[in-house]
């Protein structure tokens, strides 16, 4: 009996966020009223209120489980030595999922995304290796600050304005501009 309401859950909840990314392509999450949803997802509103108390819930949870993922990808026991294979998987994760990525980075739906996104990165011992230790302790903090911030921007303008390279690619470009000798200090 357990199983089959966990995955009538799940399916409600599946139900849920297609029904909110397809409210979210017409207008903001501000916009969009619990009975829009419930009439979108075609669920009742008690339902919705079992899980949920607003649609932001909803999108919160979706971006929790994207940004989980994705720092699931960046400490894989299989590349976390790796900083460009790291780069290369986190970017096909993207690209894979990019109308999402794309409709919360356009429409600045989390603003600390860029930071948890890379946090993670900027604690990669091959990053650390690449900022001079001619840096004291709070420029290397700066710094990856910088890179994070610089890597969630390029990324956020490859995907918003579709330029027409690979994961691959972008990976490869911010692998070599974390890794190049301006890094290498003054």
């Amino acid at each position: 009996m357990e199983k089959r309401e966990n995955q009538r859950i799940k399916v409600t909840k599946r139900m849920l966020y297609e029904a909110l990314d397809r409210l979210l392509e017409k207008k903001s999450i501000n916009e969009i009223s619990v009975t829009e949803l419930c009439r979108e997802a075609g669920i009742n509103r008690a339902t919705f209120y079992k899980h949920y108390s607003t649609p932001n819930d909803i999108l919160v949870e979706i971006i929790r489980a994207h940004l989980t993922r994705l720092v699931d990808i960046q400490k894989s026991s299989d590349i976390k030595s790796d900083l460009l294979q790291i780069l290369e998987a986190s970017c096909q994760y993207i690209y894979d999922n990019a109308s999402f990525f794309r409709l919360v980075m356009t429409n600045d739906l989390d603003s600390s995304l860029y930071v948890r996104f890379f946090s993670s990165l900027t604690n990669c011992p091959e990053l650390s290796v690449a900022i001079s230790p001619s840096f004291d302790e709070v420029d290397r903090s700066l710094i990856s600050t910088f890179v994070a911030c610089g890597g969630y921007h390029l990324i956020r303008h490859w995907l918003v304005n579709r330029i027409p390279k690979s994961p691959s690619e972008i990976a490869a470009l911010i692998y070599s501009l974390i890794t190049s000798s301006w890094l290498e200090g003054v």
